[in-house]
């Protein structure tokens, strides 16, 4: 069985239907309780391509606008500095290194990654001289 976005899928139907396993419910029972999942659902959001439920870059858009009024009455202002940085481009940022995340299925593929990471430091310590 393939199921697409199948971590947020199996998050939301944990959180909210307290189903624990995708193998628990036929696939039709399952595909019923995710369309009755809400629109800012983890899966929802990962299948309209956002980061971001809509309420939430609201508040952000309000923040930066907020800001940049403040901002804009400074003195700082007048001489383009410290422009205040937008919440929202933030958010909506795919290439933000927030998510670089990397999850291991064990302790032991944990330290070789480390170690391997590790190594290519002290390998560019050593080509630099130092």
């Amino acid at each position: 069985m393939h199921v697409k976005h199948k971590d947020e899928l199996l998050a939301d139907l944990a959180e909210t239907y307290r189903v624990y396993s995708l193998s628990q419910l036929p696939m039709t029972s399952v595909a019923r309780l995710a369309v009755q999942l809400p629109p800012n659902s983890r899966v929802k959001l990962r299948m309209a391509g956002m980061t971001a439920p809509l309420d939430t870059l609201l508040l952000a858009k309000i923040s930066d606008t907020l800001a940049l009024l403040w901002w804009a009455k400074s003195k700082d202002a007048q001489h383009n500095r410290n422009r205040p940085q937008s919440l929202t481009a933030v958010m909506l940022d795919k290439h933000n290194t927030a998510g670089d995340v990397q999850a291991f299925d064990s302790p032991a593929a944990y330290e070789r990654v480390r170690a391997a990471s590790l190594g290519k430091v002290r390998q560019e310590g050593a080509d630099h001289g130092n």
